[in-house]
């Protein structure tokens, strides 16, 4: 059984995913890298605005973000 979904892992997850830092995630994506900072800092849930901004600004589609891929 998979674990609750966490989407600050997730965030960082595509950023590797895509070789970008946070920063540059942020700036792509119109979020501020304070807002992505602390969320990770602190171990808290993006909020769902912010999810949004993330996944238009990488041109994800919405599942995409919240279906993880296999871990090999």
């Amino acid at each position: 059984m998979a674990g609750k979904f966490n989407s600050i892992d997730r965030m960082v997850q595509i950023a590797k995913e895509r070789n970008i830092s946070l920063c540059q995630l942020a700036k792509q994506c119109g979020v501020g890298a304070s807002t992505l900072n602390a969320a990770k800092r602190r171990g808290k849930q993006l909020r769902l605005p912010t999810i949004i901004k993330i996944w238009e600004g990488l041109e994800l589609r919405l599942d995409e973000f919240f279906i993880e891929p296999p871990q090999n």
